[in-house]
């Protein structure tokens, strides 16, 4: 299990400097653990990415949907925990 802040999970779902080596570090994990803050700044990135048109609205989507399966992910498995 590992934390991320939102700073991690952006370098995730937008290419950066590193984002090769951490895609392969959470990949290797078998739980990623992220705050429900990081759920409304990782919005506004894509969101930004959007609006400054970094992004077409097909990139956005497609993130913004691979992020809520994730999302909906890591809150089953955080409840789990807490209810174990």
């Amino acid at each position: 299990m590992i934390f991320c802040d939102t700073s991690a999970l952006a370098k995730y779902y937008v290419a950066e400097n590193a984002s090769t080596a951490l895609i392969s570090r959470l990949d290797s994990e078998n739980a990623v653990i992220g705050s429900e803050l990081a759920r409304v700044e990782l919005m506004s990135v894509f969101h930004r990415r959007l609006r400054e048109r970094k992004w077409t609205r097909e990139q956005f989507q497609a993130a913004t949907s691979q992020f809520s399966t994730a999302a909906e992910i890591m809150r089953s498995e955080t409840n789990a925990r807490y209810a174990a």
